[in-house]
C-alpha cells in the first residue's frame, strides 16, 4: 500500500463538518436555501462515497461522515417539515417576493467550500430560538405566480427534496462496507419520517389539483 496514501488525510470529514455548523446556526430559512441545501448535501454524500480514502483501514472519517450527515439530514427533514407548515397553514402571512438563482449564478450552497453566501435570511444565532420558514412569491421567468400557486410550487418542490432524501437515505443503508452496516436505528427512524412527510405533502397537492 502507497505510504503516501495511508498517511494522507482525507477532506470529507472537514467539508461535512463546515456544512453541519452551516446548518445547525441557521434559525430563518426560506424554502431556496432548504432545497438547494439538500440537493447539494446529497451530492456531497455521493461524492465522499467515491473517495478512495474511504477503502482503507487506517481511514475511519467514513463512519463519522456518515454521522455528520445523519445530523445534517435529521435537520433538513425538520427545516422540510417547517416549511410544509408554512405553504399549508390557512393564516394571512403575507409571502415576500423571491426568485431561485438563476443557472450559471454562484450558488448559496458550494459543494467546493460548504458554506453559505451572504443572505439576509440568515442568522449566527442558536437553533434553540425557534427556526421561521419565510413563505415566499416565486416567479417563472418574468411571470409572478399568485400565492396560491407559489403555494403549490413549493409544495411540490418540497415533496421532490423527500422523494431525494428518502432515496439518499435508502442509499445509506444499503453501503457495502461492512464498517457502516451496524444497525442504525437513526436510518430507520429517519426514513419513516421522510415517507410520512412525503404523504402529508402529497395529499395535500390532490387537495390542491382538485380545488
Amino acid at each position: 500500500m502507497n505510504y503516501a496514501m495511508e498517511k494522507a488525510q482525507c477532506s470529507c470529514l472537514k467539508y461535512a463538518t463546515r456544512a453541519w455548523q452551516r446548518i445547525d446556526h441557521m434559525v430563518e430559512i426560506n424554502l431556496e436555501i432548504i432545497v438547494i441545501a439538500t440537493t447539494q448535501t446529497i451530492d456531497f454524500a455521493l461524492q465522499s462515497q467515491r473517495c478512495p480514502l474511504h477503502n482503507l483501514s487506517l481511514v475511519s472519517s467514513a463512519t463519522e461522515i456518515r454521522d455528520v450527515l445523519l445530523q445534517i439530514y435529521e435537520r433538513l427533514v425538520s427545516f422540510l417539515r417547517i416549511a410544509v407548515t408554512t405553504y399549508t397553514c390557512s393564516d394571512t402571512t403575507p409571502f415576500e417576493q423571491t426568485s431561485f438563482t438563476p443557472a450559471g449564478q454562484p450558488k448559496l450552497w458550494s459543494t467546493d467550500c460548504l458554506q453559505y453566501g451572504s443572505a439576509q435570511s440568515l442568522q449566527d444565532i442558536p437553533v434553540s430560538n425557534g427556526v421561521v420558514c419565510r413563505p415566499s412569491r416565486m416567479a417563472l421567468g418574468e411571470h409572478e405566480l399568485s400565492d396560491e400557486e407559489s403555494r403549490y410550487l413549493a409544495l411540490d418542490m418540497i415533496c421532490r427534496s423527500l422523494w431525494n432524501l428518502t432515496k439518499a437515505l435508502r442509499q445509506m443503508d444499503r453501503s457495502d462496507n461492512a464498517n457502516l452496516r451496524k444497525a442504525d436505528s437513526r436510518v430507520v427512524t429517519l426514513l419513516f419520517q421522510v415517507t410520512r412527510l412525503l404523504d402529508s405533502v402529497t395529499a395535500n397537492l390532490h387537495v390542491w389539483k382538485a380545488s
